[in-house]
């Protein structure tokens, strides 16, 4: 299942919670910088997810409960990380961030440009923090 995004779209606070997407490409999106709380969360089938160009934060509880999340690219665009934006990913085990693959949060943290809150990948344990 999956949603073709526009720059008209307007997101709100649990718009697609619960909603079984399993890929999401946010690369249209033109007139949004920063994602909604709680826009995507409770995917339970979510596996990929494009970021686009515009986007440069990503809010708290944004991604949270995505259980099929594996993998994830985060763009140097990306400057915040908030709260529980990717927390309770059971599965997910490396994050991609400027051509580099960190499968330890620890390493992630120190490589990211910007601000990464503290919770942002809580209860996340493949992930290893």
């Amino acid at each position: 299942t999956s949603i073709t995004f526009t720059d008209k779209m307007i997101l709100e606070t649990n718009c697609f919670i619960f909603s079984g997407i399993t890929s999401l490409d946010l690369s249209p999106i033109t007139n949004y910088s920063s994602m909604v709380h709680q826009t995507f969360g409770n995917h339970y089938n979510l596996n990929s997810i494009i970021f686009g160009p515009y986007l440069t934060s990503i809010t708290s509880v944004c991604f949270s409960s995505c259980d099929s999340l594996v993998e994830l690219t985060i763009p140097t665009n990306i400057s915040n990380i908030g709260s529980n934006s990717f927390n309770h990913n059971p599965i997910l085990t490396s994050v991609i961030y400027d051509g580099v693959t960190y499968t330890n949060y620890d390493d992630f943290e120190n490589a990211f440009i910007g601000s990464i809150h503290s919770t942002a990948f809580n209860n996340t344990p493949s992930f290893k923090t």
